[in-house]
């Protein structure tokens, strides 16, 4: 590819993955092997038949050009244009946690608060309720929001994998861990489906597995 320029040499990689039916991404509807075009917005691989799109990022050409593009992976944002809060270095996003008693989540804020009042009423009495509170939810905030920066949320349904849309949060594992904001989706020739996140992040899934949905406030 010697004399090509970056975007072109990314298009000429693309089509020769897409060649390859044991890499190459298909349309989750079943309509073959997406193709890699090139608009306004950018590099993407689109379904020919129904346009399906999965967008390309700078991660996903590094993988099937060896080497890293020119230009930044552009981080996921919240409606407002701010980037969350717990924003990873891969895109991921780091999110205020739960604990389930039973089926009923806790959130992490109360479990902070309780935990101080576990520690100082025992020693202060009725004070150490009062000091304990404040304490423990104090202590919440400064590490979610100074230390180890996390985003607060909205717990969503569960979804099929399948009909995640772009723009979209989801758990990348289960019902802990970080989240991702959906970039694409497309099929393998496994029969897998690749979700694909903003920062290059993805997960390979069966189209009737769920992944679960947020909504992050900050």
């Amino acid at each position: 590819m010697t004399g090509e320029q970056p975007d072109d040499a990314a298009v000429t990689a693309l089509i020769e993955w897409q060649r390859e039916p044991d890499r190459a991404y298909g349309c989750p509807i079943g309509h073959g092997e997406l193709r890699p075009i090139r608009n306004g917005s950018g590099l993407l691989l689109v379904c020919p038949d129904c346009a399906h799109t999965l967008p390309v990022d700078p991660v996903l050409v590094t993988e099937v050009l060896g080497e890293r593009p020119p230009g930044e992976v552009e981080p996921p944002r919240l409606p407002g244009g701010r980037t969350p809060r717990g924003l990873c270095p891969d895109g991921t996003v780091r999110t205020t946690g739960w604990l389930l008693l039973g089926r009923r989540p806790v959130p992490s804020p109360v479990l902070s608060g309780l935990a101080g009042i576990a520690v100082l009423t025992p020693v202060l009495g009725w004070l150490g309720l009062v000091i304990g509170l404040v304490v423990g939810f104090g202590g919440w905030q400064l590490v979610t929001t100074w230390l180890q920066p996390a985003s607060r949320f909205t717990a969503g349904p569960a979804v099929l994998a399948s009909v995640l849309r772009p723009g979209q949060w989801a758990r990348l594992y289960g019902s802990l861990g970080p989240v991702g904001q959906v970039s694409g989706t497309a099929s393998t020739a496994a029969g897998d489906l690749v979700v694909r996140f903003r920062g290059g992040a993805q997960v390979v899934a069966a189209p009737t597995d769920e992944l679960i949905t947020v909504e992050l406030v900050d």
